[in-house]
């Protein structure tokens, strides 16, 4: 959950830095870049719990989730912000309402993706010993 509110920065950006306005259109992409963003975030998160169940620390699992689970988040992104710049670009009929809602999913989709690698494996370090202490406890019955 951490990753979504980082998208909204490339957003912003994108829309300033094009001149454009915040429009239906762009919430209606927000939306889509919400599932995009929480996609990432949970590949490096799951796996780098299994990679905990398997034995690893906290610091190996982050590292070896962040290396294996870089490609495919390189790729959905990079596929993702290909299929819009048609939109983006386009000057056809229609244009002015679609290029908007384009035009903040390439800067959400460039901003979280940067930000997810960095922040999620550092927020995840953070939180996983309380994490695994209200495990213990809910999982045992009892804190030791």
């Amino acid at each position: 959950m951490m990753a979504l509110p980082l998208s909204i920065i490339g957003v912003l950006l994108a829309l300033y830095l094009s001149g454009l306005q915040f429009s239906l259109f762009v919430m209606i992409g927000f939306m889509l870049l919400m599932g995009m963003v929480g996609k990432n975030a949970v590949l490096l998160v799951d796996f780098a719990n299994s990679a905990i169940a398997n034995g690893k620390n906290t610091d190996e699992a982050l590292i070896e989730a962040g290396a294996k689970r870089l490609r495919p988040i390189l790729m959905t992104t990079i596929a993702m912000i290909f299929a819009m710049l048609p939109l983006a670009l386009g000057s056809g009929i229609g244009s002015e309402l679609k290029a908007p809602m384009s035009i903040s999913i390439i800067g959400g989709l460039l901003s979280s993706m940067v930000l997810t690698l960095l922040v999620v494996p550092a927020i995840y370090k953070m939180i996983n010993p309380i994490d695994r202490f209200f495990r213990k406890f809910y999982e045992a019955g009892k804190v030791e």
